[in-house]
């Protein structure tokens, strides 16, 4: 319920092209998460970046390739909600 509660009182991060980079620190669990969302132009498509690993250490990427701007702030948005509710803090 609390979950449901927190996503409904969400605004959209992305209305347009951008960055977000997000962190997930817990000493106690020996948590040091980073999560980055970025949205921006290619020479064809428009390209979703997503880059997520530990801090300090090695990043994984994944590109999505998106045919227009609405549906790639609806995809950003999506998982920017996602980190959120799983204790991300955007910095």
């Amino acid at each position: 319920m609390a979950k449901r509660l927190v996503q409904l009182q969400h605004k959209p991060r992305f209305e347009g092209f951008g960055l977000c980079e997000m962190a997930n620190i817990d000493p106690d669990r020996n948590r040091k998460r980073y999560y980055c969302i970025s949205l921006q132009p290619g020479l064809f498509d428009l390209i979703l970046e997503r880059q997520w690993g530990r801090l300090g250490g090695r990043c994984r990427v994944k590109h999505e390739f998106c045919q227009d701007i609405s549906q790639a702030v609806k995809r950003a948005n999506q998982l920017y909600r996602q980190r959120i509710l799983n204790g991300y803090k955007e910095f």
